[in-house]
């Protein structure tokens, strides 16, 4: 009865119901009066504040599927010529998905060793059109000074995300299946 009259005036406010049974025993914070806080407690440590690296993260932990420490896994991915490219496609058909670093550096590296497979061909084209290999000379060197410097940044661990061939990368490493671990 209360609450229909309540409904049926929309200027009156309806009643609030507690469900606990219990009284407030603090009052609700002003959205006017600023918060107090503590000053901060200093802790002392025992030790170093930091706590060390997980081994799935380290670069020494072992590749599940591949045998070698994933610090060799990436890096090998870069060698120049055919090695990389061998190596790349033995990872990505061997190492599991749960291995993120190692297959995205292997479908990367598949890519990126395509890209210059084409790159040469074409040169070879030019060659044998004009006689001239000046160009696909300094491509091959080039792109073994590339691989090189890729190979030391993943080596030293640092960010190695050529973004041309990054979608060509996704595509490796989605369609690529590991072979299934027993």
């Amino acid at each position: 009865p209360q609450e229909e009259s309540s409904r049926q005036n929309v200027y009156s406010e309806a009643p609030t119901r507690r469900y606990d049974g219990q009284p407030l025993e603090t009052p609700y914070p002003s959205v006017f009066v600023p918060p107090t806080y503590a000053p901060p407690v200093r802790q002392q440590f025992s030790g170093s504040p930091y706590q060390p690296p997980m081994q799935s993260n380290s670069p020494l932990h072992s590749v599940a599927g591949f045998g070698i420490s994933e610090r060799w896994a990436t890096t090998l991915a870069y060698a120049p010529w055919y090695i990389g490219l061998v190596v790349s496609l033995l990872e990505l058909f061997l190492v599991p998905r749960k291995e993120v670093k190692v297959r995205f550096h292997a479908s990367q590296a598949i890519a990126i060793h395509i890209a210059i497979l084409i790159g040469q061909t074409i040169f070879a084209a030019i060659h044998a059109v004009t006689g001239s290999s000046l160009g696909g000379t300094l491509f091959g060197v080039l792109s073994f000074v590339f691989l090189l410097i890729s190979m030391l940044k993943v080596w030293r661990g640092d960010s190695n995300r050529v973004e041309p061939v990054a979608e060509a990368a996704q595509w490796f490493n989605q369609h690529i299946e590991p072979r299934k671990q027993s």
